[in-house]
């Protein structure tokens, strides 16, 4: 690109102006950007552009690499979108991000302390929740300590065995090793599976 510059210079003790032209060459910024998401600059045209050593990312993400999403629907369990979908229409607040217990950070929960799990679903402290539902087990299952029924909110179920994703707690009755799992529902009620033991078979189905 060609511009006129006008320029002071002195010849002979004389000052004059004279009129110069100058062209102007660009010069190409060569820094590089940080490599994101697929192992490209910024993510790829579909996330972000390279400018100069900086990433600009597109609406949507963020990041130094425009790594991370703003979308927070992957730190909502999967079984609860439509349920989130039902209570949009019904002008309701949908199941909560991280179960309410942590933060969706780049589309993953962290959590809060004494919470874990992908959704932070469950308890750190699963010795004291054990505890805390081993009368309502006893109470449901062998009518033993009947008057912790009246406190209870749990919906219990006997099983033929457990599922490895809840928390198992452990107890001993009778004499006989008792295994139950819990499900955590956060506002102080809990869905407890018991499994079945033919030593002490409890006495509902």
């Amino acid at each position: 690109m060609e511009t006129v510059v006008v320029v002071t210079v002195a010849v002979n003790g004389t000052t004059m102006e004279a009129t110069v032209n100058v062209v102007i060459i660009p010069v190409k910024c060569m820094m590089a950007c940080r490599v994101g998401y697929d192992g490209m600059s910024c993510g790829g045209p579909s996330r972000g552009q390279c400018r100069c050593g900086a990433c600009m990312c597109r609406q949507g993400y963020i990041g130094e690499a425009c790594e991370c999403p703003t979308d927070t629907s992957t730190c909502i369990q999967p079984n609860h979108h439509h349920q989130q979908q039902q209570d949009q229409q019904h002008h309701q607040q949908g199941p909560s991000v991280c179960s309410n217990k942590g933060t969706c950070q780049c589309g993953r929960c962290r959590c809060e302390d004494g919470y874990k799990g992908m959704f932070c679903e469950d308890t750190v402290y699963a010795a004291g929740v054990c505890e805390k539902l081993r009368s309502c087990v006893l109470c449901q299952a062998w009518r033993r300590e009947l008057i912790s029924c009246n406190h209870c909110q749990v919906s219990l179920h006997v099983v033929e065995s457990l599922e490895p994703s809840m928390t198992t707690c452990v107890m001993v009755n009778a004499g006989c090793i008792m295994k139950y799992s819990y499900q955590d529902h956060h506002n102080n009620s809990y869905t407890v599976k018991l499994q079945r033991n033919s030593d002490c078979p409890p006495q509902i189905e």
